[in-house]
């Protein structure tokens, strides 16, 4: 990962930019990352020519350590997403075995205490609520109520131990779903802040080529290096569908 330093070298002006003007990405970041650098290379080059025309020579100059500050801001929204992506995956795989579990003991409870009106109205209190909170605290309150009144689950010959199998699920499941839920506010301002940096790198790169477009307008071999490739391709696959 590149260093944070490079991030917080452009930091103030990254943060300095409104949320409403932050832009989304319009092409993979990779591929940005690429013509930028690429863009930087042509403007090196062709830097005297282009500050003759009124180009400040800062804004070629600023290209690859904004460039590094979006690559940074890209690669911890990223591993953050990939987590969040993760946590969720597993509490798609808790979820229904949670609801399941809490069906079954539902059912083996009311029965075993079918006798005992005081039992029956703390297992209809369990059964009331509904959500993915409330399931996991009612597991974790049907395996305490288990625990403590075990004889009449014993005497149907229901298997106790998934009361402690309960008790695990219900501290799991708590875990995942905290971190699902941390990750997704996290991981929120973290893709506000790659945009930001991607919003700072564009402006440079926006100059820096729309220059070379003005300047190089009659020069193709030189007016290829100031634009996209990924637009490029795209629109000329665009036109050739379009054809046939």
């Amino acid at each position: 990962m590149i260093s944070k330093e490079a991030y917080e070298n452009e930091k103030e002006a990254i943060e300095a930019i409104n949320v409403k003007d932050a832009l989304r990405l319009t092409m993979p970041a990779s591929q940005y990352m690429y013509e930028a650098d690429k863009l930087f290379s042509h403007g090196v080059k062709d830097k005297e020519v282009l500050v003759s025309y009124g180009l400040d020579a800062t804004i070629i100059d600023a290209i690859p350590k904004r460039n590094d500050a979006f690559r940074y801001a890209q690669s911890v929204w990223a591993e953050e997403h990939q987590d969040r992506e993760q946590a969720a995956i597993e509490w798609n795989e808790l979820r229904p075995q949670g609801e399941e579990l809490k069906a079954v003991m539902l059912h083996n409870f009311r029965f075993a205490y079918r006798n005992d009106p005081n039992m029956q109205a703390r297992l209809n209190r369990i059964a009331e609520g509904s959500g993915n909170a409330d399931t996991i605290q009612d597991l974790h309150d049907m395996a305490i109520l288990g625990k403590e009144n075990a004889a009449p689950l014993i005497a149907i010959n229901y298997d106790v131990t998934t009361l402690d199998t309960a008790a695990d699920l219900a501290v799991n499941m708590s875990k995942v779903l905290a971190r699902a839920n941390d990750n997704r506010e996290e991981t929120s301002q973290l893709r506000i802040n790659r945009d930001k940096a991607f919003t700072h790198l564009k402006q440079a790169v926006d100059t820096v080529r729309d220059y070379g477009k003005f300047v190089f307008w009659r020069d193709e071999n030189k007016l290829k290096g100031y634009r996209s490739d990924y637009f490029a391709r795209k629109n000329k696959k665009s036109a050739t569908s379009e054809i046939e």
